[in-house]
């Protein structure tokens, strides 16, 4: 969930800003946090045109032939109108309330100067059928405030059902100050609205500061109590937060009673570390905390670590190192290392944590997941998933095992790794994988389950009913892409992915989730495009047995095509193939003459892709 932002000014000209990943690299080589330095430094913008814009106070004539040149190498391949790229995605289940799904992701437009970075929030409220999109925009509120960009979307919750949702905003404030700000609101209504405090900032810091007074909130994961514990429902935020006094991964944490985060960030990582980034956090059935991170103490080995308060973050134990990770661009061996179709600042291990809080012989296990290309060695199999568990409340940590099991000896990349373990104690991991293409360029969704506490795994199976392919998927939003994480859901019945994906390959992206039964672990029920634009319903009467209907509700007129699968994703049959007005449609089934099995609707609009499972009986 590194920070890497779009900056826009004037015509829509949007700018990678490679904040949290270069705050690393370069602290590991200088031996301290240059944050403003290495801010400015990624912008393909001189910082001499951001000073310009402070000073004068406006924003640059579109005649000026630096910004226009930097648009046009912005602008070098055309941005469908609807829908626009949405990529680095997460989710939630509300715990009171299973039906109430809630997704965002970060959603780029360059073609609105005022929002050209949003995080839109995504409601269900009949497990995903259906969705909506609430009119919260999460912009500061800062008189003054010019936004250049921001993202890193994330939802928690509290035992009551309250909505937590996180994001980051990078803006000039009267055109003298830039700040980076970690902002947080909550919903009570499933995340239809959204509220925010008189004080809704987690933290905040000057980029453009002097006398050491420069510092970064980035990367944060957040994290509510739902135990009985002293501490219960209070709101934590992990994050990366690099200030004068070097780089740390440092917790915040907002009391039940309170409705501000305390502004004293509590140290997890180890002071002297020369790189330290990306946590993960979970609370155990004790309010205890848990954060892992990776860190390096010598800028050539890394490594997976974890640290545990059990006073409510107000302090953490010495860091116990769970794996060493050999990473390209990272590891001394593979500094030079790179992933087909990924710039090279979106190479990470993207690191996940969760915890068992059933009832089951495996309560209390942590599970950690991240991406590598080897443990102490550069490999010869690609990135691979690794996990490793804790059955000890984090002293002691498994030797990791590599969860994708595709042929050894192939280089092919398996990336994004999430992680979810429902109240059965069953563990799911997702990430994309490149398996099926030998040359390393398209890729699916895949997810894994296990019932043994993450010992072995029942056979990797495609969430994606379609590939696409990574050296197209980031035309659309600067290189950007898929983003840097992704989120798996579960609940006792259903495994639940939901993944930005950029099948139409012309660079869009949408945010996918699909619904896979438990009971039928190689079967995806359903999967929808995260939008209020459409959807598809479920097949009735099912199973089918000759004749049957589909209903699809379109807010807006648009082509349809509708066809009838194998379970492969190859296509048996067209059903439809027309332009539809906004509205209501129920369109026939003739299944008469299909062989009895299993089967798929696939639905394309401009809107966006859905897939229903059906059966012939």
């Amino acid at each position: 969930m590194q920070s890497h932002r779009y900056v826009t000014c004037c015509s829509g000209l949007f700018l990678m800003m490679f904040v949290s990943a270069t705050f690393g690299l370069v602290a590991q080589d200088a031996g301290v946090p240059v944050v403003r330095e290495v801010f400015l430094e990624k912008l393909k913008l001189p910082y001499e045109e951001v000073q310009r814009l402070m000073v004068e106070k406006r924003f640059a004539p579109a005649s000026d032939g630096a910004l226009q040149r930097a648009a046009a190498a912005a602008a070098d391949s055309k941005v469908s109108a609807d829908p626009l790229p949405e990529s680095e995605v997460h989710a939630l289940i509300n715990p009171t309330d299973p039906a109430n799904i809630v997704v965002s992701a970060m959603r780029l437009n360059n073609r609105n100067q005022q929002e050209v970075l949003l995080c839109p929030v995504y409601y269900s409220k009949d497990f995903g059928v259906t969705w909506n999109k609430s009119a919260f925009k999460n912009l500061p509120r800062e008189t003054g405030a010019v936004v250049l960009g921001g993202g890193d979307p994330v939802f928690a919750a509290d035992a009551n059902g309250r909505l937590y949702f996180s994001w980051i905003n990078v803006y000039m404030q009267n055109f003298s100050r830039l700040v980076m700000a970690m902002f947080w609101a909550w919903s009570d209504d499933g995340g239809a609205t959204w509220q925010r405090a008189a004080n809704d900032m987690i933290g905040s810091g000057l980029l453009n500061g002097s006398g050491g007074g420069v510092e970064a909130f980035d990367k944060q994961w957040l994290a509510v109590d739902r135990t009985n514990s002293p501490y219960r429902n209070t709101l934590y935020a992990a994050m990366f937060h690099p200030d004068a006094g070097g780089v740390k991964v440092a917790v915040r944490r907002k009391p039940a009673d309170s409705a501000a985060f305390i502004q004293t960030s509590v140290r997890v990582s180890q002071q002297g570390y020369k790189f330290t980034q990306f946590p993960s956090i979970g609370i155990d059935a004790s309010g205890g905390v848990h954060v892992t991170y990776f860190a390096s103490q010598d800028s050539s080995t890394f490594a997976m670590y974890h640290a545990l308060s059990t006073d409510g973050a107000q302090s953490f134990t010495e860091p116990v190192k769970i794996s060493d990770v050999n990473m390209p661009r990272f590891s001394l061996n593979d500094r030079t290392g790179t992933v087909p179709g990924f710039q090279d600042s979106r190479i990470y291990p993207c690191p996940h944590l969760v915890i068992d809080r059933s009832n089951g012989v495996r309560s209390g296990f942590l599970y950690a997941v991240w991406a590598g290309n080897g443990i102490t060695a550069k490999g010869a199999d690609g990135l691979d998933i690794y996990l490793s568990r804790s059955t000890d409340n984090g002293a002691s940590w498994s030797a990791p095992r590599v969860v994708n099991d595709d042929p050894r000896g192939v280089a092919v990349d398996q990336f994004h790794p999430s992680l979810a373990v429902n109240d059965a104690g069953i563990l799911a991991v997702t990430w994309y994988d490149r398996r099926e293409d030998p040359l390393n360029k398209a890729g699916r969704y895949y997810y894994a389950a296990s019932t043994d506490g993450g010992l072995t795994f029942a056979p990797n199976r495609p969430a994606a009913d379609l590939p696409m392919d990574f050296t197209r998927a980031g035309s659309a939003n600067g290189g950007f892409a898929v983003g840097e994480y992704n989120q798996v859901l579960m609940t006792n019945d259903f495994v639940i992915p939901v993944w930005a994906d950029g099948r139409a390959g012309d660079g869009n992206l949408d945010v996918l989730v699909s619904f896979i039964p438990m009971n039928a672990a190689t079967h995806v029920q359903r999967i929808t495009s995260v939008t209020d634009r459409f959807a598809l319903g479920d097949p009735a009467p099912h199973p089918l047995l000759r004749n049957g209907s589909v209903a699809l509700r379109l807010a807006e007129s648009t082509p349809v095509r509708l066809v009838l699968t194998d379970l492969l994703g190859r296509e048996l049959r067209v059903i439809t193939d027309a332009a539809y007005d906004a509205g209501t449609h129920t369109i026939s089934l003739d299944v008469s003459s299909l062989a009895p099995g299993s089967y798929r609707l696939l639905v394309r609009t401009r809107f966006g892709v859905a897939v229903r499972g059906i059966v012939k009986t």
